[in-house]
């Protein structure tokens, strides 16, 4: 008999079916995991990869119970989650673990925490977030008087900084990319018996005039991106620049009639102007970069 096809990991019967009769918890998948955490210590890699993939996957089905209206699992998720913050908590404010930590939270802006209303604790996790750097070389910045994401400009320049930045850290590890493709297809290609260096011919790719202006503005971005420094506020007129093909295709050619922007039309300054939709269209532009000065820091991450 033919296995079930697993779409996803949420397929849930198609997944069920795999499973074979009389499997528990505590007979079966408990002697899993701890298995394969003596695998990880004894050195073999997919051990560790093995108990994340259950432990996510276990968060995941609970998380989708939840959001399905079951009371039960969301007070399990809720357990399990206030449990392990704790735990992680506590192994972030050790000094001994703090070197693991300090170098990913000095370049993300969100950490696993407690929210509470005891102010010993948010004294504690102030504290912490202070030892662990957060977001110091996050690209953005967080000193000083900081931006707002409800003025729409910068919530535009937020969403459009991200895109960019992907396009330049995907130019600068090009080669580390190429290196893993290569090798990803070594492994297929040996597999299925064909020649190491087989590729498959590539498809033509059939779209319409405006996907095809989309990806065209997509690439003129890309292009831009590569050239780019850090963020800071001796550049970021550039990145607003690298950033501008990427905003018409969020927002459109005609991104001034967008409700995002509705407040220019109902400013008394261009009511009686003849030339006012072009007039709002430049300040539009302007004040989006203006917020790119605002999210920049005032020196480049190193």
């Amino acid at each position: 008999m033919n296995k079930p096809l697993i779409v996803a990991a949420s397929d849930n019967e198609a997944m069920a079916k795999l499973a074979k009769p009389g499997l528990s918890a505590t007979f079966d998948v408990l002697p899993l995991i701890s298995k394969w955490s003596l695998e990880f210590q004894a050195g073999k890699k997919y051990g560790l990869r093995s108990i994340s993939t259950v432990a996510s996957r276990a968060l995941t089905e609970l998380i989708r119970l939840a959001f399905d209206g079951h009371d039960e699992p969301a007070k399990s998720l809720h357990g399990i989650l206030l449990s392990c913050v704790c735990d992680f908590d506590e192994l972030c404010d050790r000094t001994e673990t703090q070197k693991i930590f300090e170098p990913i939270a000095r370049e993300t802006t969100i950490w696993p925490g407690l929210l509470t209303c005891d102010a010993d604790i948010k004294k504690r996790n102030n504290k912490l977030l202070l030892r662990l750097n957060l977001g110091t070389a996050s690209g953005l910045n967080y000193s000083g008087r900081q931006w707002t994401r409800d003025t729409p400009e910068t919530s535009v320049a937020l969403k459009l900084y991200g895109i960019v930045k992907v396009y330049r850290e995907a130019w600068q590890s090009r080669k580390e990319q190429q290196k893993l493709i290569r090798e990803h297809w070594k492994t297929i290609n040996k597999r299925l018996g064909r020649p190491p260096s087989f590729r498959p011919q590539p498809r033509k790719l059939i779209v319409n005039d405006k996907l095809a202006e989309e990806f065209k503005r997509r690439d003129q971005s890309g292009k831009l991106a590569r050239k780019l420094q850090p963020l800071d506020r001796t550049n970021y007129k550039q990145w607003f620049e690298a950033a501008l093909p990427e905003f018409v295709n969020f927002y459109g050619t005609d991104f001034e009639n967008r409700k995002l922007f509705a407040r220019y039309w109902e400013n008394a300054a261009y009511r009686d102007e003849p030339k006012a939709r072009a007039l709002i269209r430049r300040d539009i532009k302007k004040n989006i970069q203006q917020a790119f000065r605002s999210i920049a820091p005032r020196s480049s991450a190193v």
